[in-house]
C-alpha cells in the first residue's frame, strides 16, 4: 500500500477520498478530518414547553446527584 500525502488526498474526488483515506498517515488523517466541511441536514424541530424544560432540568439534576453518590 502506497502512502498518500495530504496534498494528494485533497485533490481527489469525495468518492476517492473515502476509498483512499486509510492510506494517509495518522497526522494527515487528522488534517483530513478537520478540513472536511461539516455536512448535515436539519430534519425538523419542535417547540419545547416550559413544563418539558423544567422536567428535563429536574431529571438532569437527579442524574448528576446520583453520579455524585456513586463516585
Amino acid at each position: 500500500m502506497s502512502k498518500l500525502t495530504i496534498e494528494e488526498f485533497n485533490k481527489l474526488t469525495q468518492k476517492e477520498k473515502s476509498e483512499r483515506y486509510k492510506e494517509l498517515n495518522n497526522h494527515d488523517k487528522f488534517l483530513a478530518r478537520i478540513s472536511q466541511p461539516i455536512d448535515g441536514v436539519v430534519v425538523g424541530k419542535s417547540k419545547v414547553t416550559e413544563e418539558d424544560k423544567k422536567w428535563a432540568e429536574e431529571l438532569h439534576k437527579q442524574i448528576l446527584e446520583k453520579n455524585r453518590k456513586t463516585t
